[in-house]
């Protein structure tokens, strides 16, 4: 993030002409979305529209990554001090706040089973409501199958959780500038700027609707709506990132689990070679033992020596 805000820093600093603690301070309460409106006036370049649009929605991003992240490392040590032995033992001797809280778990199921009833039966007599219209039973049965498939399609996969995220977002954008920038006659990249600028609550005040019917739009519509949108898209930022975090801790894990299994599995293979060397090793000595030669009885030698003897005595005479 310190790396972002330099990088805005200096764009700002040789687009805009302005001094370092300037250029920083527009690109921290323009990722913070405060929006103060810095030096005025603010350039009326597109380098400057552009580039703004794409630093307002990366840098949001990353601060709402950076906060969810926070918010994961302070759950992760709030679960570890739940299941210390000192907090357990607390739980133990709070029996009564436990009971107390499996009640409330319990009214609280049976009110959403209840709920669930209600809600299903709603459904299955609207079904045999509409179903007494062929042209409107066809037509609704399309219309949840195009529906359930797209569901699908945004749930499972990649690609459908992209388009879950950006589309949304990316409608409310270019329909407030479609409709504003047609209003007030700016360009396509301004009415742009001026959409984003207004949907993501940053709002430096340079680009404003100045006509009846673009003020009661914005008033009425894009402004309140623009709370709306902007806390899905950064729900949604909160949730792709959680998803590929985990994803990516996952394979991690599945990367040490299996270099530890292979060490494990190296490890006993050298031991196993170790122990069939050992075995080889007192096989070999056991072979090489009963090889050695059993030494001669005293008969043998002794009729060795006589026969020497009688050659000796048969010479001299």
């Amino acid at each position: 993030m310190i790396l972002y805000l330099w990088l805005g820093c200096m764009f700002y600093r040789s687009e805009a002409g302005w001094s370092i603690p300037d250029s920083l301070l527009f690109t921290v309460y323009t990722v913070t979305t405060v929006g103060y409106g810095g030096p005025q006036p603010l350039p009326n370049t597109g380098a400057f529209h552009a580039f703004t649009c794409i630093y307002i929605l990366v840098g949001i991003s990353g601060v709402t990554v950076i906060g969810t992240n926070t918010y994961q490392m302070i759950t992760l040590e709030a679960t570890r001090i739940r299941s210390s032995p000192l907090e357990q033992k607390r739980q133990s001797q709070g029996g009564q706040s436990t009971d107390d809280a499996s009640e409330s778990e319990g009214d609280y199921d049976a009110m959403a089973r209840e709920v669930a009833r209600r809600k299903e039966q709603f459904m299955s007599e609207l079904d045999d409501l509409v179903r007494q219209q062929p042209f409107f039973s066809a037509a609704l049965d399309y219309c949840i199958d195009r529906f359930k498939q797209t569901r699908t399609y945004l749930k499972t996969t990649r690609s459908g959780r992209i388009l879950s995220v950006t589309l949304p977002f990316t409608g409310m954008i270019l329909f407030g500038a479609l409709v504003v920038g047609l209003i007030e006659g700016w360009s396509p990249l301004e009415s742009v700027y001026w959409s984003i600028v207004t949907l993501t609550t940053v709002g430096y005040g340079d680009y404003v609707p100045t006509k009846n019917s673009a003020v009661w739009f914005c008033t009425v519509f894009f402004i309140p709506s623009s709370l709306l949108f902007l806390s899905f898209f950064l729900a949604q930022v909160a949730k792709s990132y959680i998803h590929l975090h985990s994803s990516y801790v996952v394979q991690w894990e599945r990367r040490i689990r299996r270099k530890n299994e292979k060490k494990r599995a190296k490890a006993e293979r050298a031991k196993e070679a170790q122990q069939n060397a050992e075995v080889a090793s007192k096989s070999a000595e056991n072979a090489a033992s009963d090889d050695v030669k059993v030494p001669s009885s005293p008969d043998e030698e002794n009729n060795g020596f006589n026969t020497i003897s009688y050659t000796e005595e048969e010479e001299e005479e």
